[in-house]
């Protein structure tokens, strides 16, 4: 099977992850304050999974990936499937 970093993926985030996205927003609110208005968390199903571009959740959470570190998604991913 191919995969594509445009295609999309599922994840569940963890505690961790959605106050890394807190932090993130804050930063990015205090620099842009008309253009980050108001946090919202992604939108996740009734089992907390939420879908991301493969590029963007590597983007978004990458530099806080490390062996033995607190991770920022529970390390299984799903892979959507394509349709067509």
């Amino acid at each position: 099977m191919k995969f594509n970093v445009n295609d999309s993926v599922r994840v569940r985030l963890t505690d961790y992850g959605k106050e890394i996205l807190r932090k993130e927003f804050d930063v990015m609110h205090e620099s842009f304050p008309m253009a980050f208005k108001e946090f919202a968390l992604p939108k996740e199903d009734s089992e907390g999974w939420s879908s991301w571009q493969m590029w963007s959740l590597m983007e978004t959470f990458g530099k806080y990936i490390r062996l033995g570190g607190e991770v920022p998604f529970h390390t299984e991913i799903e892979i959507a499937e394509k349709v067509g």
